[in-house]
């Protein structure tokens, strides 16, 4: 790891413990990787944060613009050269929209060495958790925690597995009447191209969390836990988009009222596989459908 960027996580380390998430943000915004899905992942936890709208919320859709190559990704991926803009800074990559004749076009390019600069990152969070061994604490669960953390974020660089991971989500819903996943039109290791969404993430959509977003959103985790025995495991707002228009505002009306609205969901770096047990499982604990605490038990020893 270079000494500047270890500097930098130190010092992003001590603006979190402080409260400083102004300056935090801003070094997440710098760093990519590890940082910014932090960052993204903050986002969840703005009530008790208190500073959403004006820190993290940026880091779900941009952050520092690093210069890549993206005309040779276009090449590499077989797509034809037109109009392209920079849309969004994601944690492992940029997203670009682009015109072609396959129409308009979201492609995602991956930071070169964003996966040795993640492995880095870790090593030197661990580093930092190792006297955690002499203390009382030395059998808490922090550092195979961190060695989970690490493997899932890894994960995501693989584009291969996302790619598959998004045509097979795809697939399943291509016919729902509320849920929408890209189409991929073509994929490499360092680049995935699909169909572009239009509409608001959930960070600007004005109803938000409506009854709407909570039915739409739970239906397509328990429908991917009962059908696929995965989930989409990144849902900060960034990668929820609420495509259509919404129906006027009325909670004695029915969701059925919102016709026109999809939930795209985007990005499927982050996917967590289940077995079909474990699946099953969840889905029980999501619906709670227990008739004794001996059956909440078992489920939870399962998973």
């Amino acid at each position: 790891m270079g000494l500047f960027r270890a500097f930098k996580l130190l010092s992003l380390i001590k603006e979190l413990v402080r409260g400083k998430y102004g300056d935090a943000s801003d070094l997440m915004s710098e760093l990519h990787g590890l940082p910014q899905k932090v960052g993204q992942h903050l986002t969840l936890y703005q009530e008790n944060l208190g500073q959403f709208d004006r820190y993290f919320k940026t880091l779900c859709t941009q952050s520092k613009a690093v210069d890549l190559d993206v005309w040779k990704a276009i090449d590499d991926i077989g797509l034809s050269r037109g109009k392209c803009e920079l849309v969004a800074q994601a944690s492992i990559g940029q997203v670009y929209r682009a015109e072609s004749p396959e129409g308009s076009v979201a492609i995602k390019v991956q930071y070169p060495g964003v996966e040795t600069r993640i492995r880095s990152d870790f090593k030197l969070i661990k580093a930092l958790l190792l006297p955690t061994r002499l203390l009382p604490l030395r059998k808490s669960g922090l550092l195979p925690m961190l060695d989970n953390l690490r493997l899932a974020v890894l994960d995501e660089c693989d584009y291969l597995r996302e790619a598959r991971d998004q045509q097979e989500f795809q697939s399943f819903f291509e016919n729902d009447e509320y849920i929408h996943i890209p189409r991929i039109i073509s994929f490499n290791k360092r680049a995935i191209a699909s169909d572009w969404v239009l509409g608001d993430n959930l960070a600007q959509y004005k109803l938000r969390l409506d009854r709407w977003f909570i039915e739409t959103y739970l239906t397509f985790i328990l429908k991917s836990l009962k059908h696929l025995h995965k989930i989409h495991a990144d849902p900060h707002p960034g990668n929820l988009v609420i495509a259509g228009q919404p129906p006027e505002v009325n909670h004695a009306k029915p969701r059925r009222a919102a016709v026109g609205r999809k939930l795209a969901v985007l990005d499927f770096g982050a996917v967590a596989h289940f077995s079909a047990g474990e699946a099953d499982a969840l889905c029980r604990l999501l619906l709670g459908e227990y008739n004794n605490d001996t059956e909440l038990i078992e489920d939870l020893l399962a998973l």
